[in-house]
């Protein structure tokens, strides 16, 4: 038996070919666009438990005129045949319901599509089979 057919009788001290793995970049950005997505959720969310306090706050602290002006400058500068119905009436009339509730139905749909934007995605990400294949190859 020769030197050459033996076990070493130490481990190596020096690495050999190690395990090759892919150097990959879509998780470092997948992970810097969920990131993005979570901070305006939660600034969405900030904004939507405190617009209507502070909105409540706001109004109580301007005077009565001041008020009724600043929602007289609103109505001229969104809705132009509103006015006309004031100065017709001689008050300003509240804004219509239907108009509302297509407001408050935009916005839901909207921050709806945008919840739902990036679990969509990512299931659709992770769905491609050359995304599946590279997975299965990490440690």
């Amino acid at each position: 038996m020769t030197a050459y057919d033996q076990p070493p009788a130490a481990p190596p001290t020096s690495a050999g070919p190690l395990l090759q793995v892919k150097d990959t970049v879509w998780p470092k950005v997948l992970g810097i666009i969920a990131i993005v997505f979570a901070a305006f959720g939660i600034i969405g969310g900030c904004m939507g438990a405190f617009a209507y306090p502070l909105t409540e706050a706001m109004y109580k602290m301007m005077p009565q005129q001041a008020a009724q002006e600043t929602q007289l400058a609103n109505m001229k500068q969104w809705m132009g045949w509103m006015i006309a119905m004031a100065q017709a009436q001689g008050s300003a009339p509240a804004m219509p319901v239907a108009f509302q509730q297509t407001m408050i139905l935009f916005g839901s749909a909207l921050g709806l599509i945008w919840g739902w934007a990036l679990p969509v995605f990512l299931i659709i990400w992770f769905r491609r089979q050359v995304i599946k294949n590279e997975v299965a190859t990490w440690p």
